[in-house]
């Protein structure tokens, strides 16, 4: 809007005086009027149209001057976005996490580029499983129930922190042996692969792979040949059952001639630790981190798993909280990842088709850190409790709705969520915090590293009645089930 800006040296925004409206072709919704310079990010207070037919949607941006003689001011120019070519860029089933979009603003006489205006949308789609069965919907935990104990990715997250054996996380193995210490709920983290079947596995890369791949890369049969280089019919074994190494020299081998006897305790699992330890070395993720979870040799390796596996077999007493895995922009470019994913409302509906169809009437609660998909969740079911994830006290994010907990608080009642999940740091250090949280009429949960001081634990529960924790180490959990 260069021709109409009234520039002095003093006045840092020219843009006063200037107002957008926003309205929408096909779609019906309340009509928004911005008055400019936009100061703060408005990304947690957006403008919601509905529509039948997202190929018909037109949004529209209409500038303004104001004008004392005329009440709407004078039309200067205008914008108008096809949303339906903006989303299908990279075709069917995958979108970009790049979500600002820049159009030009052109002269309402002239056609002339005046300006240009950067927005961002979310296209929330309807459920389409019509096969699913109506179920009551869930109740989210309240004061009566007792403050609700969850094992994060099973029996802990592995860390080489913990100077002690570690069963592989997000394993059916972890998964299990957590129902030993009482608790209420195991969390899992779900990502999903090129062909669309919902996996349980944490780290957004997949380091095992020997390159910086993510889940979303690997067809589920390539993901699942990760499992299967670390089990005894790895690759190595494969070529003894081929070739007979007794008549080798062992310097040609780089191990022992093959005996009857167990392949767990020989020195051929050396071998195989070493391979993958040099596999992944070369890896963004373990030159940063320097360690990865479930990896034979360092922990007590179970078979990677799927969330129809684990519907499948869990015990239906006990409860999982599912946390939904997708990169934001900003953690794919911290990850150094390719800036694309499976498109939001395929990877929501994949996963609640696999709930529905298997859920029974074991307690389900969704989790997650992306805000969008804490949105697609509330928005296409009412059955399962959806709960936003933070961190924000960690380390900064790139989404004002995730920078701290205010602003997490405010998006979860804007959005109808019942309550926020949030890094154990800021109420261990403030319990008042949590105080904040339940006086928002909010569920309150913590998770993290600082749980699993019983003392935190305890003052939490006794002091601020949180509702539910997660645990990282089996000895803060036995204490608790005592305590109680």
């Amino acid at each position: 809007m260069d021709p109409y800006l009234t520039k002095f040296p003093y006045n840092p925004y020219p843009e006063i005086g200037f107002s957008v409206k926003i309205s929408a072709v096909g779609a019906s919704g309340s009509t928004g009027l911005i008055q400019l310079p936009i100061l703060n990010d408005t990304t947690n207070h957006p403008y919601v149209f509905t529509t039948t037919d997202l190929d018909r949607v037109q949004l529209v941006f209409s500038v303004f001057k104001s004008n004392v003689e005329i009440q709407d001011g004078e039309h200067i120019g205008g914008a108008v976005a096809l949303l339906a070519e903006l989303k299908s860029g990279l075709g069917p089933d995958r979108e970009s996490l790049i979500r600002s979009h820049k159009i030009p603003v052109l002269h309402r006489g002239s056609l002339e580029p005046i300006g240009a205006i950067t927005f961002d949308f979310l296209v929330v789609k309807p459920f389409p499983n019509p096969n699913t069965h109506p179920i009551t919907p869930r109740e989210i935990w309240n004061g009566a129930a007792g403050t609700q104990v969850i094992g994060h990715r099973g029996l802990g997250q592995n860390h080489p922190s913990f100077r002690r054996l570690q069963i592989g996380e997000n394993t059916i193995q972890s998964f299990l042996a957590t129902m030993d210490l009482g608790v209420s709920y195991i969390e899992c983290d779900v990502q999903m692969t090129r062909d669309h079947v919902p996996i349980i596995y944490h780290d957004f890369l997949l380091s095992e792979s020997g390159a910086d791949l993510a889940p979303h890369h690997l067809s589920f049969d390539q993901f699942m040949h990760i499992n299967d280089i670390q089990t005894a019919r790895s690759i190595s074994q494969v070529l003894t059952e081929n070739i007979n190494l007794s008549k080798l020299p062992v310097e040609l081998t780089g191990t022992p001639r093959p005996r009857s006897r167990a392949h767990s305790l020989d020195q051929t699992t050396d071998l195989r630790n070493r391979s993958l330890l040099e596999r992944m070395k070369h890896t963004y993720e373990f030159k940063l981190k320097g360690f990865k979870g479930n990896v034979i040799g360092e922990h007590i390796h179970a078979p990677l798993t799927t969330l129809e596996e684990i519907l499948r077999t869990l015990p239906e007493a006990l409860g999982i909280d599912i946390e939904l895995k997708y990169p934001m922009l900003w953690e794919a470019e911290d990850w150094k990842m390719d800036l694309y994913g499976v498109e939001l409302n395929k990877f929501v509906d994949v996963i609640l088709d696999k709930v529905y169809t298997l859920g029974g009437r074991r307690n389900i609660i969704f989790t997650s850190f992306s805000p969008e998909l804490c949105i697609l969740v509330a928005h296409k079911q009412n059955q399962y409790p959806v709960l936003f994830l933070n961190e924000s006290n960690l380390f900064p994010t790139g989404d004002v709705r995730a920078s701290n907990l205010q602003e997490a608080v405010y998006f979860a009642r804007r959005w109808n969520l019942p309550g926020v999940v949030m890094s154990s740091e800021p109420f261990v250090m403030s319990p008042k915090l949590m105080v904040y949280v339940k006086d928002a009429g909010l569920v309150c949960v913590s998770f993290g590293f600082l749980n699993n001081d019983a003392e935190n634990a305890k003052a939490s529960i006794l002091r601020c009645h949180l509702d539910a924790f997660d645990f990282y180490s089996r000895h803060v959990s036995l204490l608790l089930i005592h305590f109680y």
